[in-house]
């Protein structure tokens, strides 16, 4: 055998031999990405799909959980989610199109194009970026009060801004405020330049260039039967292990979200699936939908005025992050520039997490409400980048492993769970506001003997707080024991006599007594 070949059979030995440890490598990476996810959602945590891909390939896909409790139907990779929030990188990226096609500039005033707006300062980089200074949904409340079967659009935005007729919050670039009404609001313009309807401008310019068959707006006027679409659900009381579907929640902001706000687009409503949003993704790397410029300027953080500074992270445990032009920039850039969008709608936690250095995504659904993808996102980020790996993940709730434990067990089985837990402070929280609510929880549903068990024992967790006797007394009172609520009510107020709620509870038992 000559040099040459000797050379050459060494190369490719070398090569193979990489290549393999490459593969090795990532088989490592994907087994204890896939060992991450099984150990969360065996823990009855996540409960929805999961995908993580690099250079556009798929690399993990994993379905948790139900679409549909009631009827046993399991989420499936192709299950229909309503992306909340992540909408908002689509509504970006149809502003950034007509911005290329010379239709529209980032710095002109949005009173151009909308002359009945009542904020002349503003900007289409403002709305873009959150720091127009504008109010949020509460330029509603208003008009809900007058009709509350009432279902807006985005056509009664700038009529319910001149209605609610309040200064900004801030002036325009001062400060960072993260609002829906922005992204309603370029809804508007799109269809305005566009001039057709925002849900078939995405559909024409976004969707399809993409190859997005299986996305949607859904709004009112959309009446499909999706058999792949997700129920949304959020978890039931404190001392219940099941789910509640979210209509039957009953919360004034819940069901003014999904009914009243059903209508408005741009800041959320986008319906998809984990495929069609990787293919949303490889559009944008491969600039199907933006150059690499306007990509640029998307991921360049907003400066404000007087280099003002400013943090738009989802949770200060996820790290700094800054704005861009529809999404949020990461300030530690160790794995490479970190980009990303979440999302939250009633029973739907959402999240778009992208590398864009590397070509990395990861895209997380949940059905259950459950903020812990947020976290786990951005975990799975560091395994993918082999970087240590800190627990991110929200601590569970002492409060609900008591709740129901003392429901299934009894009191003593109950305690001893808190007593063994309690020491566990990496894993576990003891929220006075929790037990609080479990205990009120308890009361209202004829549990009265396990609502003063519950009460008594927060107020041996947390005997500084006045709120806990007050809440204890109001407790015996229900369960007859006037006397012992005489005393704790007495003891809410020693420790805050001003509380006018206690006062007037405890003369109104001397009164009867």
């Amino acid at each position: 055998m000559n040099y040459k070949t000797r050379v050459i059979n060494c190369t490719i030995t070398f090569c193979v031999l990489a290549f393999c440890s490459i593969q090795v490598v990532a088989q490592n990476i994907t087994a204890r990405i896939d060992s991450f996810f099984l150990a969360t959602g065996n823990d009855e945590n996540i409960n929805g799909n999961v995908l993580i891909a690099e250079k556009g390939k798929l690399i993990y896909q994993r379905s948790f959980g139900f679409a549909d409790f009631e009827k046993t139907k399991r989420n499936k990779q192709n299950s229909s989610f309503n992306i909340a929030s992540v909408t908002k990188t689509f509504t970006a990226t149809a502003i950034l199109q007509l911005r290329e096609k010379g239709e529209l500039q980032l710095d002109e005033f949005f009173i151009k194009y909308f002359p009945d707006f009542p904020y002349p300062a503003v900007t289409i980089r403002n709305l873009l970026s959150h720091t127009s200074g504008l109010a949020d949904l509460e330029i509603f409340f208003e008009p809900l009060n007058k009709e509350p079967g009432r279902i807006f659009t985005n056509a009664d935005v700038i009529p319910c801004l001149k209605l609610y007729n309040k200064p900004l919050k801030f002036q325009p670039g001062d400060d960072w405020n993260y609002c829906n009404t922005n992204y309603e609001l370029l809804a508007l313009l799109v269809e305005k330049i566009g001039q057709q309807s925002f849900a078939s401008y995405l559909q024409q310019h976004i969707f399809l260039p993409a190859g997005m068959i299986n996305t949607y707006i859904e709004t009112e006027k959309i009446n499909r039967e999706d058999t792949m679409s997700v129920k949304c659900y959020m978890p039931g009381k404190l001392y219940q292990s099941t789910y509640m579907p979210v209509d039957s929640v009953a919360s004034p902001m819940i069901h003014y979200i999904l009914d009243n706000f059903s209508g408005l687009q741009g800041q959320g409503m986008i319906v998809s699936t984990l495929p069609d949003l990787l293919k949303y993704d490889n559009a944008l790397y491969t600039g199907k939908l933006l150059s690499n410029t306007s990509l640029k300027e998307a991921f360049t953080p907003v400066t404000l005025n007087k280099e003002k500074d400013y943090n738009a992270s989802l949770s200060s445990r996820l790290g700094k992050a800054y704005y861009g032009l529809g999404w949020e920039i990461y300030a530690d850039s160790s794995m490479g520039k970190v980009v990303s969008h979440g999302g939250s709608y009633p029973g739907i936690m959402t999240l778009f997490l992208r590398n864009v250095s590397k070509k990395q995504t990861i895209i997380l659904f949940d059905n259950t409400n459950w903020t812990g993808i947020f976290f786990m996102g951005h975990m799975a980020l560091r395994m993918l980048n082999e970087m240590p790996v800190i627990n991110l993940l929200p601590k569970k709730s002492i409060a609900r492993v008591y709740g129901l434990s003392l429901m299934e067990n009894g009191s003593e089985t109950a305690i001893n769970s808190l007593l063994e837990l309690r020491t566990d402070t990496i894993h576990y929280t003891v929220s006075e506001k929790e037990f609080n609510t479990l205990g009120y929880q308890f009361l209202m549903d004829g549990y009265i003997q396990k609502a003063v068990e519950t009460f008594r024992l927060n107020s041996l967790l947390f005997p500084a707080s006045f709120n806990v006797y007050d809440s204890y007394a109001d407790a015996l009172v229900k369960n007859n024991q006037k006397d012992a609520a005489i005393v704790m009510y007495r003891k809410s107020l020693s420790l805050n006599p001003g509380y006018e709620e206690a006062k007037n509870k405890l003369n109104k038992l001397l009164e009867n007594k």
